[in-house]
């Protein structure tokens, strides 16, 4: 992903950022290519970048993480539609 551009989405105001709203605007196929492009741009800027990009990214991919340990964990309580 070093090399890779990150998809447009992710040049507006970090705190807009949400899995939906990237969802909605990436048009790769499959949802698993669009999913692990969307968990890999996040890494990227959790780990590159400094300031509110780097915290929003360190914070939707603890969600990510959260939500995803839940449901398959066999529970729906955690996963809101706030992901």
């Amino acid at each position: 992903m070093s090399e890779e551009r990150a998809h447009d989405y992710f040049d507006r105001k970090s705190s807009t950022w949400s899995i939906q709203g990237f969802m909605r605007e990436c048009d790769l196929q499959p949802f698993d290519f669009k999913l692990d492009f969307y968990l890999k741009t996040l890494e990227n800027i959790a780990n590159r970048e400094q300031g509110d990009r780097q915290n929003n990214a360190r914070a939707l991919l603890k969600r990510y993480k959260e939500a995803s340990k839940n449901l398959f964990a066999g529970g729906f309580s955690g996963v809101t539609a706030a992901y």
